[in-house]
């Protein structure tokens, strides 16, 4: 059993080295659970949002992925910025950190991020987060996603968003 290799092989180091046997190695030290918000003192906010300015996307989603699990003013607003950042990756990402957060400007800065959206997958992600928040602008954005384009001639929206958005209308719990 792979519990009884991992002692004895503590007890052989353990003998070799010169130290103690304890009958059991030290378990490692718990991790915070993943999500939870972390104690980061406030002097470290500052640099950790300037690497979103990062000419790589894929430290722009990490960074951004960090500042979602700090909760502050000032990430709140860094998160905003990562709301329109150019690639799509990023946006999911503060999409995410931002749906998490059910207090604050969250919530307008999801409403404001999806007129702009091009993006399908973040459309959808988008739709998904204001139904969640559900307060009265996200209703509102979230009721002109899912009315149908009016007219013969005009484009049509895409059917799979207006679902997606009369999805999250019935989670917002709208009457």
């Amino acid at each position: 059993p792979p519990l009884r290799c991992s002692i004895l092989r503590h007890r052989a180091t353990a003998t070799i080295r010169g130290q103690s046997v304890r009958s059991r190695p030290r378990a490692a030290p718990r991790q915070p659970r993943p999500g939870a918000a972390a104690n980061v003192p406030a002097e470290a906010e500052r640099p950790l949002a300037e690497l979103l300015r990062h000419q790589d996307a894929r430290v722009r989603r990490a960074v951004t992925r960090a500042l979602g699990r700090i909760e502050s003013t000032f990430t709140t607003e860094a998160l905003a910025r990562s709301a329109i950042d150019g690639a799509p990756t990023v946006r999911l990402e503060a999409v995410a950190a931002l749906s998490a957060r059910r207090i604050g400007r969250a919530g307008s800065i999801l409403a404001e991020a999806i007129d702009d959206e091009t993006d399908p997958e973040v459309q959808y992600a988008l739709l998904a987060a204001l139904g969640r928040m559900g307060t009265a602008e996200a209703v509102k954005k979230l009721a002109k996603a899912a009315e149908a384009a009016g007219g013969f001639f005009q484009t049509k929206k895409d059917v799979g968003l207006r679902i997606a958005a009369i999805q999250a209308l019935g989670e917002a719990r709208t009457p």
